[in-house]
């Protein structure tokens, strides 16, 4: 293994993410709407409908994050996970301005700026 090039996340509101992590010096880099047999295969949902948005870190193409925004039955639904959660997850970014912080995305996603 290489190295991991993203990291992919759900989130309901597309618009409100991108202002959240404009925030943090991300930008809109890429936009696709994937549906078909094979993103069905991938996500493991029947008929699939996701609009992925890639996002581009400050000072580096690599890694980035996308936003995964699925439509109908499969959205979120504004479910957030508890940090219990076997799917609860961190993301790190490093090279943060200032002491490290913790923070929470407009879907209740855990970060930590170092």
């Amino acid at each position: 293994c290489l190295g991991l090039d993203h990291s992919a996340i759900s989130v309901t509101d597309t618009a409100a993410s991108l202002a959240f992590y404009a925030g943090l010096g991300f930008r809109a880099a890429s936009r696709s709407t994937n549906v078909g047999p094979a993103q069905a295969r991938l996500d493991g949902v029947p008929d699939p409908h996701v609009t992925v948005t890639g996002l581009r870190p400050p000072g580096a193409p690599t890694p980035h994050v996308e936003l995964l925004d699925y439509a109908g039955e499969f959205s979120r639904g504004g479910h957030v996970c508890d940090d219990r959660d076997i799917a609860a997850t961190v993301l790190v970014f490093a090279g943060a301005d200032g002491a490290p912080r913790h923070l929470r995305d407009p879907d209740g996603h855990r970060l930590r700026l170092t």
